[in-house]
């Protein structure tokens, strides 16, 4: 064989597997927790949130894992609170409120004095760094909400290989309310919503080539 047919094979080799991913909505989303606080903390519930509308780049390249990337972009007027699968992605039980007490706390996420969506519509991490974890992968970004933005490092990404080809990633990280400009909702301080926040996500994306 000569050196001008190795030299192509060996760069195909190399890049088979990297590349953007299209990722499968079904087996994928974006959600948020919700913990309480204050004096009557154990009486109020913890909120399940999930969104309608995402989408997510994902590219990946195992043989150069600082050339991967992930962006997950939300239309933060899509999301919705504390419906059976919300709570289900944010790792709550199925209970919570009941339907009417999930509408208001809705209009109170979206509205003025929280998400602010008409004037902050979308929610988005960019990733800045990618490196090689115990479980998969470590991720550090930037995570944009409520018109301001937060690096976010050392978010650790277990990743598994599905048998049909798709790759699973599932990751997560916690953030204050208050670093993003926003009052953590408060029930005259008797049962009050923690600043901390949780974020999870969970991606299964298959090579497009």
């Amino acid at each position: 064989m000569t050196i001008k047919l190795v030299l192509p094979m060996l760069l195909m080799n190399l890049y088979a597997n990297a590349g953007p991913l299209s990722i499968d909505k079904t087996s994928s989303f974006f959600a948020a927790t919700t913990h309480r606080s204050g004096l009557l903390g154990f009486v109020g519930h913890e909120h399940g949130i999930s969104a309608n509308e995402w989408t997510a780049t994902v590219v990946q390249n195992p043989d150069a894992q600082s050339t991967s990337s992930v962006e997950i972009v939300v239309e933060a007027a899509s999301l919705i609170v504390d419906t059976p699968e919300s709570r289900k992605m944010a790792g709550l039980d199925a209970g919570g409120p009941s339907e009417e007490d999930r509408a208001k706390v809705k209009e109170k996420m979206l509205g003025p004095d929280v998400l602010d969506v008409a004037h902050y519509p979308q929610i988005r991490f960019k990733s800045s760094g990618v490196k090689s974890g115990s479980s998969g992968l470590v991720i550090e970004g930037d995570f944009s909400l409520h018109g301001k933005t937060q690096h976010i490092s050392g978010i650790p990404i277990k990743v598994d290989q599905k048998k049909d080809g798709a790759t699973h990633f599932a990751g997560g990280f916690k953030f204050h309310m208050s670093d993003y400009g926003i009052t953590p909702p408060s029930g005259g301080g008797v049962v009050n919503v923690k600043d901390e926040m949780e974020i999870h996500f969970e991606l299964t994306g298959r090579s497009s080539f």
